[in-house]
């Protein structure tokens, strides 16, 4: 993963963009010592299991991508240390942070890819 873009606009939006296609793995992404490490931060199991059951490489490498993004864009804007976020989802699926503080309970995020 050699390019990520990373812009900051003054009205509360974070873009972050990744070239996915510079990330080459040394192996398939279920055995890759890379992969298994970044794996590894993702907190929750359910979300891990998410991630392996994609069957092609570069979808299990956005799933996996995207994921951190939000993990580590809750932690920087809500000042809470990185492994101790937690990704929640509502009953469509879509993630939202599960320890909001009261001072931006309406913080949202999106992952497109």
């Amino acid at each position: 993963m050699n390019e990520i873009d990373v812009s900051k606009e003054n009205d509360g939006y974070v873009r972050w963009a990744v070239r996915l296609s510079n990330w080459r793995l040394d192996s398939e992404p279920k055995v890759s010592e890379e992969f298994g490490y970044l794996l590894s931060l993702i907190n929750d199991e359910s979300e891990r299991n998410a991630v392996l059951r994609f069957m092609r490489s570069d979808d299990q490498k956005r799933a996996l991508l995207s994921r951190l993004l939000a993990q580590a864009l809750c932690a920087k804007e809500l000042n809470i240390e990185f492994d101790q976020v937690s990704i929640r989802r509502t009953r469509g699926r879509k993630p939202f942070c599960g320890n909001l503080r009261t001072k931006k309970s309406n913080f949202n995020f999106n992952v497109s890819h």
